[in-house]
């Protein structure tokens, strides 16, 4: 098969990424899942693109209220109204053994002789969340009045098993119980017990048990959730507070370290009380901020404590909680605090002071060729490895600070990263399977520190993804007095449009100061009056850059040279301007049927030009250093009463590959901005074929190339991703352009579907957030209609 890849891509094949729909996201999905793994495997939403489309149905889903539960006799059995409160194995989402999230929520229970139906076992539906149409089902279990237990089955075959809901509107929430080990791995068992006390008062179980996301062909995709514990009461007077974990453990740190963890206390009672913490700890190393306060009927309260010391060893603490009426509960604390891993043995030269990390620190470990590196410890969980380094330049000093290493991850799972100094911004990012990170940095003089990342984002259970570091390297020499350098040999303008008899521009010379007095502007000059220099530019500190302001105003087309002298503090410096003016591009010359229709645009600085009745990327056969991005657009009005087919011959040589890579690959994009609609097509693959005929060949996306009355806006755009790479003619070609306007009675204007006369439509990610249009993977459509109704669909965009 991949030879057959390869043959294709070597004879020019094209292939559209849009056409592909839900086999990427399937070949994301790791080939070993463990269903029976509570740990994240792969990226939730791409369980959303797996969904087919079509397969949620319906308008914006609201739950309706449930019908009173009857007999077989038509008898109503009452469903009385619980308090639930449940320990989930997860906390941000990530799987923590002793326990996470704490959840309350109202469920209810029917009790019909020895058949028990809780409703909304797991408060799946959330009316608040309009993008993730979760539901509840009724879940019916037996009741062994001699035993007090309820019983419930929870086989794994889908045709025997006990659905408590539906997940997305589409996957089926199957019941799960067993025991779960510190890996995450669940041991299911055929059934959920439920202990009961009293007259059902409260019920609880000793087992883990949950939800797991099947298909309707009996496929489980994983877990969606799962409990640690799990108890619900009946309404009644007083306060009760529970907790789940008895003993609280930091586990092992570094000295100095930080570091805060909560206890979730609930109370189960109707009403609220006041308590009041105590706390004693080795060295009062242990401290809440939260020692008194008042807990409400029915709510939780989070106690946090935190615990940070100086010195290697063990510590403890004991925490009493006492409340009016209750008995007090006992919470025991302990950490460990250990040396740091001996960072020494990655210096090469110079001063450094460490830090990284508790989760998952950077380690001191040798490789198979005997180097002995510090490297990053996620190992294919989920987490983030951090390794900071400290250091200190002299005055008067520039520092050189060196480093060897390399990163290792897989696309879509991972990445490394390092921040210099700057901790909001990465200076570098690193994403490859095997990238050499090694590199020399100037440092000037003062404080620096560098923090070295690696972050893991799905689990994986690859422990060779990660980064390691070594021979750091600290070099010194003397500052000058007065010293720079020229960054820029020649400043290239770009590219310039005459618009309305004009165009206009600026870009910057920058001279790097290198000396240890500041770096001063003291005058500007150019041969050339339509390029200009100004003058008005900040002293800068020793490393940082001076930017001297180059300002092209012209009238004429051309290209547009000067020499710039600059004279500074540090010396004088001759810089070369260039620029290429270009008059409008006759885009007309390129359609064959509309132009009247029609009004034409272009990036100024990344243009489209025309030649022989082609349009294509001005920047074709040019090396990229950067990426860019080229475009031109075509829009035009369909009048009222008539109905337009678009159509246009097009030729594309890009980057060989089947699927955009939004790294470092070229490729082609069509934008199709309708009525209330957008369309995105990626165009990828060298010396093919990029006509519309192609381009929009199949249904869904043809119906792009119908107009019904309205504005209407085609956009054609080239993406060179800056990897210094062309293929070909290294560009995309548009030609024969045609929009043909036919009659169509009664057309005025609206767009219709199968649920009515649509008014507009909104576009949201996949966390809920409001988008201008449609984006890359994942969108939200909202469709609202004349009718007043509101319909809510899931769209995947390549």
């Amino acid at each position: 098969m991949k030879k057959l890849l390869l043959l294709l891509v070597a004879v020019g094949s094209c292939l559209f990424a849009a056409a592909q729909t839900k086999n990427d996201a399937r070949s994301r999905i790791p080939e070993d899942i463990n269903p029976w793994n509570a740990q994240r495997q792969f990226d939730m939403n791409l369980l959303k693109e797996l969904i087919p489309e079509g397969a949620v149905k319906g308008k914006s889903k609201v739950e309706q209220p449930r019908k009173a539960m009857k007999r077989a006799d038509g008898v109503v059995v009452d469903t009385t109204k619980c308090f639930a409160v449940a320990q989930s194995y997860y906390k941000n989402y990530k799987f923590t053994y002793d326990g996470g999230d704490v959840l309350t929520y109202d469920i209810g229970i029917a009790v019909d002789g020895t058949k028990v139906t809780f409703t909304k076992l797991f408060n799946l539906y959330d009316p608040t969340d309009e993008f993730n149409t979760n539901s509840d089902y009724p879940v019916s279990g037996t009741y062994d009045p001699d035993a007090k237990t309820i019983t419930i089955p929870t086989s794994t075959i889908l045709a025997n098993a006990t659905v408590a809901g539906q997940i997305m509107g589409y996957y089926n929430a199957v019941l799960v119980a067993g025991t779960v080990d510190e890996q995450g791995d669940l041991s299911t068992d055929d059934c959920l017990v439920f202990h009961v006390e009293g007259d059902f008062d409260k019920i609880y179980t000793d087992q883990a048990f949950g939800v797991s996301e099947y298909t309707s062909t009996g496929v489980s995709y994983g877990i969606y959730q799962l409990y640690r514990n799990f108890q619900l009461v009946k309404p009644k007077a007083g306060a009760e507070l529970v907790k789940f974990n008895d003993i609280v453990d930091y586990g092992q740190m570094y000295a100095n370290s930080k570091i805060t963890k909560s206890v979730t206390i609930v109370n189960i009672g109707s009403d609220a009380t006041d308590y009041v913490v105590s706390l004693e700890s080795d060295d009062n190393m242990f401290t809440t901020e939260s020692s008194f306060g008042t807990i409400s009927g029915h709510s939780t309260m989070e106690i946090p404590f935190t615990f940070s010391a100086n010195k290697v060893g063990d510590y403890e603490g004991l925490a009493t909680l006492e409340y009016e009426g209750g008995n007090p509960m006992m919470i025991q604390l302990s950490a460990s605090v250990m040396p740091l891993p001996d960072y020494s043995k990655i210096v090469k030269n110079g001063d450094f002071t460490f830090s990284t990390n508790n989760d998952y620190p950077f380690d001191i470990t040798q490789l198979d060729d005997g180097t002995i590196v510090a490297r990053s410890t996620t190992d294919g969980n989920v987490g983030s490895s951090k390794l900071t380094v400290m250091f200190n330049v002299p005055e008067g000093k520039m520092g050189k600070f060196s480093w060897k290493g390399n990163n290792k991850n897989s696309q879509y799972n991972a990445l490394g990263g390092m921040f210099v100094d700057d901790m909001n911004t990465a200076a570098y990012l690193y994403d490859g399977s095997d990238v050499d990170i090694s590199n020399t940095l100037e440092m000037a003089p003062g404080s620096h520190t560098i923090i070295f990342q690696f972050d893991q984002y799905y689990r994986t259970g690859d422990s060779t993804e990660g980064m390691y570091i070594y021979d750091l390297n600290l070099q010194t020499e003397d500052l000058k007095a007065d010293s720079a350098v020229l960054n820029t040999d020649t400043l290239n303008l770009g590219n310039f449009i005459i618009e309305n008899g004009s165009a206009t521009g600026t870009g910057y010379i920058e001279i790097i100061n290198k000396g240890a007095n500041n770096l001063t502007l003291k005058s500007a000059t150019s041969d050339n009056s339509e390029i200009t220099v100004g003058t008005n530019a900040d002293p800068v500190k020793t490393l940082e850059k001076l930017n001297v302001p180059v300002i092209l105003n012209v009238n004429s087309v051309g290209k547009k040279e000067a020499n710039v002298t600059v004279v500074t503090s540090a010396g004088t410096y001759i810089a070369h301007v260039i620029a290429d003016v270009i008059d409008m591009p006759d885009f007309k010359s390129i359609v064959t049927e509309g132009a009247d229709l029609m009004t034409f645009s272009t990036n100024s600085q990344y243009p489209f030009i025309v030649e022989n009745g082609k349009a294509y990327n001005k920047s074709s056969k040019v090396v990229d250093h950067t990426a860019t991005q080229s475009s031109f657009s075509i829009k035009f009005t369909v009048p009222e009463g008539k109905v337009g087919t678009v159509s246009w011959k097009g030729h594309l040589w890009a980057t060989p590959m089947t699927e955009p890579d939004f790294l470092s690959r070229d490729y082609a994009i069509v934008n199709v901005y309708a009525p209330n609609n957008l369309a995105t097509k990626y165009v990828c693959g060298n010396d093919c074929d990029a006509g519309s005929e192609v381009a929009f060949v199949d249904s869904g996306w043809g119906d792009f190339l119908t107009c019904v009355p309205g504005d209407y806006e085609f956009e054609f755009i080239y993406i060179q991703g800056g990897d210094l790479t062309y293929y070909g003619e290294d560009r995309l070609e548009i030609s024969d352009f045609a929009l043909h306007l036919t009659e169509s009675t009664g057309i005025k204007g609206t767009i219709s579907d199968d649920n009515g006369e649509v008014v507009s439509k909104e576009f949201y990610n996949a966390s809920g957030v409001r988008l201008n249009h449609m984006q890359q993977g994942l969108n939200i459509v909202k469709t609202y209609y004349s009718d007043g109704t509101v319909k809510t669909d899931k769209v995947f965009n390549k």
